[in-house]
């Protein structure tokens, strides 16, 4: 049977994903930064909009798609929609600015101390903190040198550097806005995790320090962002690029509003939770319709809507494949560490109100930072699984008295590098001290050798790789079973069908145990009919009642070289689908997370997944008729019971797809919506706002 066949889809719907080449040959209206050429266009303007249509074409160094293509899927979801293609093109294609270059290598650190001291302006009241800042007060906040600031005030204020001067006057008569220029320089730093910097930029306009952004204050961060970035790469000046202030404010109000239903599913996904808890769910609507102070004073006054944090960082790390988010979500994408385990988010292990935010009420700490600004003294993930088996090895030898080679050889690994022995050999020193001292170590006080500086919060840092390293060789296994489960299948479906006289023979069989003609006979009939193990007899009875029908005799005593009838057709290959698509992405995840563990590969992303071709209408109502056939209940829920039922995968293949579907824990069982997911995942689809409905 043909690969394609078995997937339970004609060759005819199958549309294949457009590559870079074809599609920038597609023609795509609108792509253009205006519906119809100006009236008197001048020939520069022409010049400059030849040279980024050009670049249209162009493969994205880090995703595998072009300009084109974005703009493409951008309109195919909204036509209304204005995409401003030169201006994204410059953002995803281009260099920033010389002038800013210096400050992609900025820390987190160094935007909070500007932070805090732009809010010390205002002393930290709301309102009072001021919008722009001229070139005297800049030099104030950044602390940098004079040539540094004028170079800002270059890029965010090109009006005001012409008027500028070597004098003191010339510097009071440059304005610029300070929220852009610190969204540019964290977005753009190649210093700071996705997520922090996600949590800066948002926490610049949430004044009120509740983790939501109402319309205006999302208008005032699209605003910033496109604004700020503009700047950075040198186009503020270049208004036949740069997005008018009409076609943002028009962006914006398209953008909250499908985030507002985005927020408003995730809600809903909440209310139908089995493990719904009531406090988080009022906590949820709170944020939903939080009202603002003035709201709580007047009781008629409409409650504002509100998007929270997690709903924006999602939108902006594509969780939610919204083709509008595309520009915005790789802009980000593009400036992150290229590293995985560099761009992680350094604060995963830490309890959520330790975690860094940004406030408007006092000065905020710099936070643990992404592993790309740890100097050389800082342990990696891979020397610190190394340290604990380096302890662990020692404690049962009894002493830390150990040479390099002794390591080696006892540990079996060749990958005690000479920088890590430089960090090893002292502190097995001072641990050997401390232990003929009779003073009690653990793991955690030979990091502290190891690893002088370090910190609380590192340790705990340490500790949660040290677990996820565990509970990866945990899902080491568990991705082993699957595989091994795909190969069952794969061999299974090889099988022809049981042929008819067999078949017959088998049913016979059944009828001469079913004395009483029942169309059900016990295991203990079966066990003393024909010599079997009652034990074993049980796995074969999916209902589970003692009984076994003429369907569950069959596929009990099928012979090695059949399948039962049962285990073919259409549902079946969807099941089969299902399960490999569930498989590949337990592997994904083993395999980035060993990858933080080896020192981690730089890779190129994927066509993200809202640019993919639509599912086919006939193959999305096939698929949805099959889980409608296997859902007995109707409770858009496939149980266990109820796979096993359909007899169309072994039981052993029915457990492990249980266990591989289940995206939602401690939920028993395989949801309509991941089973459609996994589906459109598998296919490489989409289905135009479904992933967003959380329907």
């Amino acid at each position: 049977m043909a690969t394609r066949a078995k997937s339970g889809i004609s060759e005819s719907a199958v549309r294949k994903v457009p590559s870079a080449k074809t599609a920038a040959k597609e023609p795509v209206k609108g792509i253009t930064k205006d519906p119809s050429p100006p009236a008197h266009p001048a020939p520069p303007v022409r010049r400059k909009a030849s040279v980024a249509g050009s670049l249209l074409e162009r493969s994205l160094s880090f995703a595998d798609c072009n300009v084109h293509q974005i703009g493409a899927a951008v309109l195919a979801e909204d036509p209304s929609t204005k995409f401003d293609a030169p201006f994204w093109c410059t953002l995803l294609t281009g260099s920033p600015a010389d002038e800013f270059r210096s400050f992609q290598n900025r820390t987190l650190a160094f935007w909070i101390q500007v932070y805090n001291r732009w809010q010390d302006f205002g002393n930290w009241m709301p309102g009072k903190v001021p919008e722009f800042l001229d070139g005297e007060d800049l030099h104030k906040l950044l602390k940098l040198p004079t040539n540094k600031v004028v170079d800002i005030i270059k890029l965010f204020d090109p009006a005001g550097h012409k008027r500028l001067s070597t004098g003191t006057d010339g510097m009071r008569k440059c304005k610029v806005r300070i929220c852009e220029l610190m969204t540019a320089g964290v977005v753009l730093s190649r210093l700071i995790a996705t997520r922090q910097k996600l949590k800066f930029v948002l926490g610049l306009f949430d004044v009120d320090d509740n983790r939501t952004l109402d319309e205006t204050e999302f208008a005032a961060f699209v605003t910033a962002f496109i604004y700020g970035l503009g700047a950075a790469f040198g186009l503020r000046h270049k208004d036949d690029i740069m997005p008018s202030m009409k076609s943002i404010q028009t962006v914006v109000q398209r953008l909250y509003n499908r985030l507002g239903e985005i927020a408003a599913s995730r809600l809903k996904e909440l209310c139908r939770a089995s493990t719904l808890d009531r406090t988080a769910l009022a906590e949820a609507i709170r944020q939903r319709t939080s009202g603002s102070s003035s709201s709580a004073s007047n009781p008629k006054s409409q409650p504002r809507q509100m998007v929270p944090f997690e709903t924006l960082i999602g939108w902006c790390f594509r969780e939610y494949q919204d083709p509008l988010a595309l520009p915005y979500a790789l802009s980000i994408e593009r400036f992150c560490p290229k590293m995985q385990p560099l761009d992680e988010d350094p604060e995963a292990f830490m309890e959520e109100s330790r975690k860094f935010y940004l406030s408007h009420r006092g000065p905020v700490a710099a936070p643990i930072e992404s592993a790309v600004t740890h100097d050389a003294s800082m342990l990696t993930r891979k020397e610190v699984v190394i340290a604990r088996a380096i302890f662990q090895f020692c404690m049962d030898q009894g002493t830390f008295q150990m040479s390099h080679a002794e390591l080696q050889a006892g540990l079996g690994r060749d990958d005690l590098t000479a920088d890590l022995w430089y960090k090893l050999h002292p502190a097995l020193e001072k641990v050997n001290d401390e232990r003929s001292r009779s003073i009690k170590v653990d793991i955690f006080t030979f990091l502290r050798k190891l690893c002088p500086g370090v910190q609380p919060m590192h340790l705990r840092m340490f500790d949660g790789w040290l677990q996820q390293f565990d509970q990866m060789q945990h899902h080491q296994k568990f991705v082993e079973a699957g595989e091994q489960s795909v190969s069952a299948l794969s061999q299974m479906i090889a099988l022809p069908v049981i042929p008819d006289m067999e078949l017959t023979k088998l049913e016979r069989q059944f009828r001469e145990i079913d004395v009483e003609g029942q169309g059900l006979i016990t295991l203990q009939q079966i066990e003393q009919a024909l010599n079997l193990d009652c034990e074993v007899l049980k796995k074969y009875d999916v209902s589970e009642d003692g009984f076994i029908d003429n369907h569950e005799f069959v596929a009990m005593m099928c012979p090695d070289e059949f399948r039962p009838p049962e285990m073919s057709g259409f549902d079946q290959e969807v099941l089969g689908s299902l399960l490999m698509s569930c498989v590949q992405r337990h592997r994904k995840d083993l395999d980035e997370q060993k990858a933080l563990y080896a020192g981690g590969v730089e890779r190129k992303n994927q066509m993200p997944a809202s640019m993919r071709p639509e599912v086919p209408e006939e193959t999305w109502a096939a698929w949805n008729a099959v889980f409608d056939r296997l859902d007995n209940d109707g409770d858009n829920v496939m149980s266990p019971s109820e796979l096993r039922s359909s007899m169309l995968l072994s039981q052993r293949v029915c457990d492990q797809l249980i266990a591989s579907a289940a995206r939602v824990e401690g939920h028993e069982g395989i949801r309509r919506r991941d089973f459609l997911l996994a589906l459109l995942d598998f296919h490489k689809w989409r289905r135009p706002g479904f992933v967003m409905s959380g329907s």
